[in-house]
């Protein structure tokens, strides 16, 4: 796909589009921001009203026109146990893996969790690569074993005195190796464990 209608680079600044698929990415993206001052990069976290995969491939392939990058974050739980209601994940996977290498190929960075961005979370303590249908145990166990007061909220990812993302960062090289080393989703086997946040890193040149 060509680039059109893409801000001008007079600036020396990249314009950058980060799409999320929930409230929690969101959060974590500008907290993220905020720490890491990156000079240079206009992020944009954005959370679409639009939430079926087909709305949300058309959705990325046009800020793939408009932005100089983009990366999109999805959660994997949710459209797994949507396409298991209706007898279709085979089905529904072929397709996700068609768009994958389609949005790639224009030079998206496709960023996927399974089940949830609870999974990085959980790989700055410990490096598991257990199975988790849902984000609920995922959520259980960073309670139980970590962070206690652990909330999906935003007054506990973006605090007057800090951030969820500061709290982790003394941790955060050990999560990038770790979410590094595991297997890329695969949309063949999709109910195994995965973790593709190290790429946002690495896009981004933070660490």
């Amino acid at each position: 796909m060509a680039k059109r209608n893409r801000k001008s680079r007079g600036s020396g600044n990249k314009t950058v589009s980060i799409i999320v698929d929930g409230e929690t990415e969101q959060w974590y993206a500008e907290s993220m921001k905020q720490t890491e001052r990156l000079r240079g990069l206009k992020i944009k976290p954005d959370l679409p009203k639009k939430k079926t995969l087909p709305q949300l491939y058309a959705y990325v392939e046009e800020q793939a026109v408009i932005f100089d990058l983009v990366i999109w974050i999805i959660d994997m739980d949710v459209p797994i146990a949507e396409a298991k209601r209706v007898g279709k994940l085979p089905e529904v996977m072929v397709e996700f893996e068609r768009q994958r290498s389609k949005l790639e190929a224009d030079g998206v960075t496709v960023i996927v969790n399974s089940p949830s961005l609870e999974r990085w979370i959980l790989l700055h303590f410990e490096d598991s690569q257990k199975h988790y249908p849902a984000q609920k145990p995922v959520i259980d166990r960073i309670r139980k074993h970590y962070l206690s007061i652990y909330e999906k909220k935003e007054k506990y990812f973006k605090r007057k005195d800090g951030s969820l993302y500061q709290d982790l960062k003394p941790h955060l090289p050990d999560a990038i190796a770790r979410s590094r080393a595991m297997s890329p989703f695969n949309p063949k086997d999709p109910e195994r464990a995965a973790c593709e946040m190290w790429k946002l890193f690495e896009v981004l040149k933070v660490l």
